[in-house]
């Protein structure tokens, strides 16, 4: 990612930010609290500066997405360039839920035919001895579910497939 101005969603929020890349280091300045520092440390380790507090994390990079796992926490951070399309769509369009990274599979909190709404939980993962709530990219019907309790699960796995509702 080069410097310019970019879209940095933390969940569900969206920030306006401009970025800066020194190096290993990304730089994310918008209004005094939506400031972040991005350093990689080695392997599957970063740094992460916020408001002044360094918090050391595991990170895990998805295209444009960068998911971190800190403190017994999973977030989810994405930066994208104003006007551009996204690499892989927008969230609330995909029909698939995937396996963040390698783990296990912990709970299936859904069955064939459920309904669910963006953000519902419905599979519980544990990863880099953390656990991994994910949850329904968008409203749905589960329409096949491809992973049981106690399954390994390799990264960008699909564990379950939605379908739209019927009107």
């Amino acid at each position: 990612m080069s410097g310019g101005r970019r879209i940095f969603r933390l969940g569900d929020e969206a920030y306006e930010v401009e970025s800066f890349v020194h190096g290993d280091q990304v730089e994310l300045h918008g209004d005094p609290n939506t400031s972040f520092t991005f350093r990689r440390m080695d392997g599957d380790r970063i740094e992460v500066v916020s408001n002044g507090e360094p918090i050391r994390a595991r990170f895990f990079r998805d295209g444009d997405v960068l998911w971190l796992h800190a403190g017994g926490k999973t977030h989810r951070f994405e930066v994208e360039v104003p006007g551009r399309s996204r690499a892989h769509g927008a969230a609330a369009t995909r029909d698939d839920v995937l396996a963040p990274m390698t783990g296990t599979v912990r709970e299936v909190r859904v069955a064939a035919g459920d309904q669910v709404s963006l953000g519902d939980p419905v599979v519980v993962m544990e990863a880099m001895k953390m656990e991994h709530v994910l949850k329904a990219p968008r409203d749905g019907v589960v329409a096949e579910i491809r992973c049981e309790a106690g399954a390994q699960a390799e990264a960008q796995s699909v564990l379950l497939r939605l379908e739209a509702t019927e009107s």
